[in-house]
């Protein structure tokens, strides 16, 4: 009985290094940057999750870890300028150093900051909210915050990519067998309403002519934070690019999330919404084929003695 589980666990290791191994893939990336990930990581881009930086040096595109390779942080730059974006995990921020800038771990806690200069010191973001409020991450506000066509369109805090509402882009759906993809999204100023909504465009995949296709601008409501989650409601304008003569059909306006919410839908927020990384499926296998491997050796020395 303890040979046959002895070498079930065995082979589970086997099995999990294998996969481990080959579940790293690379893609053939037609648009200039790095190979990271699934679909790539685009030149001066950093990774959703802060831990890459994809940059053109030299000849080639290189691909910085943050937390290690020196300049990756500060996007390339030789010097860090508080207050400017950064490239660094949830948790950390871009600190000067001798050999470069790099992420470090933040000591202090960004809601306890009083003022810009303070906020902005230890690498958290300062939000022209309700006079100024200091956060960690701007990803629970939206492209709303910003109150003139300039700060809209400059996006300094990137909303438009990670803000709410952009959780969407990139991804498909399906309406009569046929699929549509919404990407491009952004911050983008209404100017007959002075709002800064957040834009996507949503286009019909592999069409013969061309695409039907239009964006859908919305601006949201956005609740409190509350134990890792917060209420949001939004309205939603479709406006057609190209194609739909008559109109953009309803279903698909559904299907896409731009019609208006005014019943609420949660989301998560906050810190708990960072999955750590750091305990991967390979890690778990070759943890049991550690142990595994522990007791086969034991037993083994026990018939020798």
């Amino acid at each position: 009985m303890k040979k046959g589980l002895l070498i079930l666990l065995i082979g589970i290791f086997i099995i999990g290094f294998v996969n481990g191994a080959g579940s790293e893939t690379e893609s053939n990336f037609t648009i200039p940057g790095c190979n990271f990930g699934e679909t790539g990581l685009i030149n001066g881009s950093c990774s959703k999750n802060g831990g890459y930086f994809c940059n053109y040096e030299d000849g080639n595109y290189s691909l910085y870890n943050t937390l290690y390779d020196y300049r990756g942080c500060s996007y390339g730059a030789n010097k860090h300028t508080p207050g400017q974006p950064f490239c660094c995990p949830l948790g950390y921020f871009c600190e000067n150093s001798v050999r470069g800038p790099i992420c470090n771990l933040r000591e202090e806690e960004c809601s306890n900051q009083s003022t810009q200069s303070d906020c902005e010191n230890i690498g958290c973001h300062w939000l022209p909210i309700d006079g100024g409020i200091c956060v960690e991450s701007p990803a629970d506000y939206g492209c709303g915050i910003y109150k003139t066509s300039e700060t809209c369109n400059e996006d300094i805090f990137r909303l438009g990519q990670i803000g709410v509402g952009t959780n969407i882009c990139g991804t498909y759906f399906t309406v009569n067998n046929i699929e549509y993809l919404r990407r491009n999204c952004r911050c983008e100023w209404d100017g007959p309403v002075s709002i800064c909504r957040v834009v996507h465009d949503t286009v019909e995949e592999f069409n013969n002519g061309t695409a039907n296709s239009f964006k859908c601008k919305k601006s949201f409501s956005i609740g409190d934070c509350i134990e890792g989650v917060q209420l949001i409601t939004w309205n939603a304008i479709p406006q057609i690019i190209s194609g739909y003569l008559s109109g953009v059909p309803l279903e698909i306006l559904e299907a896409d999330g731009c019609t208006d919410n005014v019943g609420g839908t949660e989301r998560a927020c906050g810190t708990s919404t960072i999955k750590l990384f750091v305990f991967s499926l390979f890690s778990f296998f070759m943890s049991l084929g550690i142990i595994g491997l522990f007791y086969f050796l034991r037993e083994l020395k026990d018939q020798t003695d």
